[in-house]
Parts: C-alpha cells; sequence; structure tokens
C-alpha cells in the first residue's frame, strides 16, 4: 500500500494542506502561502508514508494502528485535494475567514466538499453541462467497479494480509448508499452548472480582485484568452441531456443494489470462483 501511494498516487495525495488554502481560503499564489506559513513542507503526506512504512515491521496490534492511521490520513488527503479541484473548476468564491485557524477550516471545507463532490473534482466539469454530467457517470461507474474489484479474496490477499475473513457486509452498505447519494447529488449539480459571465461592474475599473490571478488582481482592459482543449469537448451527440439524467439516475440505482447485494447474495465471490475455474481449466 505505502508503494502504491509513493509511486501511483503522488500527486492525488500530495500538498493537500497547500490546495485547500490555495482554493478554498483563498490566498493568491503558492509564494503568498510561504510567506504566511512557516513550515515548507508536507507533513501530511510523510505522515502517511511514516505510518505505512513502519506498520511493515511493527507487532500485530501495532500493525492495526498505523494502518487504520495511514490509511485516514491517506482518505483525508485524498478528499482535500478534490474538493480543492471542486473549488477551482467551478470558481466558487473562497471563504473569508483569517486567524490562526484559518488553514484548519479551510482544509476542513476541502474534506468536506470532497465527500459531498467527488465527481465534481475532475478536468471536464469545467466544460458544458453534458460533457460534465458525462464525466460524473463515468467516474461513478469506474469507481464502484475499482470497489467491487477490491471485494475479491485475491485482490485483498494482495493489497492487504489477513482482511479476507473480514466482515464487509457494512462496509458496502455504507459505500453503496453514499455512492448513491453523492452520484444524484453530483448529477443534478452538473447539470445546473452556470456557465461564466463576465460582470458589468468591472468595466470601468483599471483593477478588481481575482482569486486565481497569481497577485490578487487583473486587469480588466487586458483581454483573456483561455485556451483549453479539454474544454472543447461537446459530448455525445445522439443523446439528448434530459435522457443521460434519466439514465444516470437509473444506473446510480443499479450501482447501489449491486454493491449492498454483495453483503447478502455473495455474488461476487461466485463470481471469482468461476473465473478462477475457468482459468484453471484454461491452463
Amino acid at each position: 500500500m505505502a508503494l502504491v501511494l509513493c509511486l501511483l498516487f503522488t500527486e492525488e495525495t500530495t500538498l493537500s494542506w497547500l490546495n485547500s488554502n490555495l482554493f478554498v481560503q483563498g490566498i493568491p499564489s503558492t509564494a503568498s502561502y510561504l510567506l504566511k506559513n512557516r513550515s515548507k513542507n508536507d507533513w501530511i503526506y510523510k505522515s502517511i508514508l511514516c505510518c505505512l512504512i513502519f506498520s511493515g515491521a511493527a507487532s500485530s496490534d501495532m500493525r492495526r494502528f498505523l494502518l487504520l492511521v495511514g490509511t485516514a490520513l491517506a482518505c483525508l488527503a485524498l478528499l482535500a485535494n478534490l474538493g480543492s479541484r471542486v473549488w477551482h473548476f467551478l470558481r466558487w468564491s473562497p471563504i473569508s475567514i483569517c486567524g490562526p485557524m484559518a488553514p484548519l477550516f479551510s482544509f476542513l471545507g476541502a474534506v468536506s466538499t470532497g465527500i459531498l463532490f467527488p465527481h465534481m473534482g475532475h478536468r471536464d466539469i469545467a466544460c458544458s453541462a453534458k460533457v460534465a454530467v458525462e464525466s460524473v457517470i463515468k467516474n461513478a461507474f469506474f469507481s464502484c467497479a475499482i470497489f467491487a474489484l477490491t471485494a475479491l479474496e485475491t485482490v485483498q490477499r494482495f493489497l492487504l494480509a489477513g482482511t479476507v475473513g473480514c466482515s464487509q457486509n457494512l462496509v458496502n452498505i455504507v459505500v453503496g448508499s453514499w455512492i448513491l447519494a453523492t452520484l444524484l447529488l453530483n448529477l443534478f449539480l452538473a447539470a445546473a452548472k452556470p456557465q461564466p459571465k463576465k460582470s458589468e461592474e468591472h468595466k470601468n475599473l483599471l483593477l478588481f480582485d481575482d482569486q486565481y490571478s497569481p497577485v490578487g488582481y487583473r486587469v480588466p482592459t487586458f483581454p483573456v484568452f483561455v485556451i483549453n482543449p479539454s474544454q472543447g469537448k461537446k459530448g455525445i451527440p445522439l443523446i439528448e441531456l434530459d435522457h443521460e439524467l434519466v439514465g444516470s439516475v437509473l444506473l446510480a440505482l443499479l450501482l447501489m443494489a449491486s454493491i449492498i447485494s454483495m453483503s447478502f447474495t455473495g455474488w461476487h465471490k461466485n463470481l471469482e470462483s468461476r473465473i478462477s475455474d475457468w482459468i484453471n481449466g484454461s491452463f
């Protein structure tokens, strides 16, 4: 798990405290953050690595404790980065808070946003509503597929030894309900996403506030040409947005039912046994 977090998910788990301060609190730039904060280290990411690496040499009880702490910190870092990207792509106004507890409140706000809107932190959300809805559907489907894959005993033995005999009934019910609630919430938020409009009050100003500028201000008379190839997507042309929403609601119900049914029917174990029998029979 430490190797996976180090090599594959470095960008997803690093700089979560910095990202939450930039996008949620509204600090203008990284330089402003470094001038304001004395610490330049990513202590969350380093704590994750320390807990997961030292758990390999610890005793059984201490190993379980370190694994739980490292996994919890990794989830917080992932959610904080997701929530910060949601604030960035949806162009929400930053929270106007000051004081020594402002960075902590910003981090908690980013984590809460990541829990409620996990599918809105991707680049396609900045495109049209149709592309955003299709992006939410695609991300939710792949997330459910990966979660179902981790329920297989072969995958569990590879990821973490000793978890095969553990009961996952409560986890499947909680995750299935969370997937349904967040998928529906993200779908309707993506469908109702307003397009950015130019404000009329900035016409006669020499400078106006812009939290996305490195210096905190922007000159309105200078043209802004935003060239992002990913925002040129138009989505599937043969399906209307209303039809996609209806199909997405049905897909959300199907995904929730399939994950929760893993706790009662055990269809994933039957599927795993059939695949293993087919592999053994073929080779």
